[in-house]
């Protein structure tokens, strides 16, 4: 799981930033609306940042012309599926700035100059999963995952009535809204939640370090 994307509402205006790997839990932004006579409309605002979008494949070989496996297997030099890396932001003088650099992922960022002499000779090995002599062959003309971010913004017609699912979710008198968004994103108080996903083994995946950052302006 690795996602980096950050919303912003103001009055009028939805503005959303989206380079997250959407692999378990951020599958899309979507933006829900309802007009006054009780009409619904739903609108996706983030593409799938992986190698079975073909926009982001075709992305990825204009960027590395010639590298016939730079997308191999529909997975990035024939290992992963993601396409873009974790971008961070910066606080810059009470604004936050997004900073054109990547972390995580490196062997998909640097010369394989690096996977061979740091990367390579790492014990436990450095991902078991990565056949790293096949690896560096494909890795030409890193980086292979992109920074950049999704910017979508987004007019918010009066007197439409936005849906939030953080206010959906959050319990009547908690004091900690991202803690309960993570909640209702694994699933919350329904039949079907983490707890009930983990005695059964079906939760297969590994889960990363998870950040949620609530900032009311």
């Amino acid at each position: 799981m690795e996602l980096s994307c950050a919303s912003y509402a103001c009055q009028d205006r939805y503005h959303c930033f989206d380079s997250s790997n959407q692999l378990i839990i951020c599958r899309r932004i979507v933006l829900g609306t309802r007009d006054l006579i009780g009409r619904q409309s739903v609108k996706v605002l983030s593409p799938y940042h992986n190698c079975c979008n073909d926009a982001e494949a075709d992305r990825v070989r204009a960027e590395h012309p010639g590298e016939i496996e730079c997308i191999h297997k529909y997975r990035t030099l024939g290992l992963i599926t993601l396409t873009r890396g974790e971008p961070f932001l910066l606080p810059m003088s009470r604004v936050y700035v997004y900073a054109p650099l990547a972390i995580g992922d490196m062997p998909f960022e640097l010369p394989d100059i690096y996977t061979q002499r740091v990367l390579a000779l790492a014990t436990p090995p450095f991902h078991p999963n990565y056949t790293l002599d096949r690896f560096m062959a494909r890795n030409l003309t890193p980086p292979y995952l992109s920074n950049q971010v999704d910017i979508v913004h987004v007019s918010l017609d009066q007197p439409s009535v936005r849906i939030l699912s953080i206010i959906n979710c959050a319990r009547k008198g908690s004091g900690n809204l991202a803690l309960d968004l993570l909640w209702n994103t694994l699933g919350g108080d329904g039949e079907v939640n983490l707890d009930s996903l983990m005695a059964r083994a079906q939760f297969g995946q590994r889960v990363d370090d998870t950040t949620i950052v609530i900032l009311p302006l």
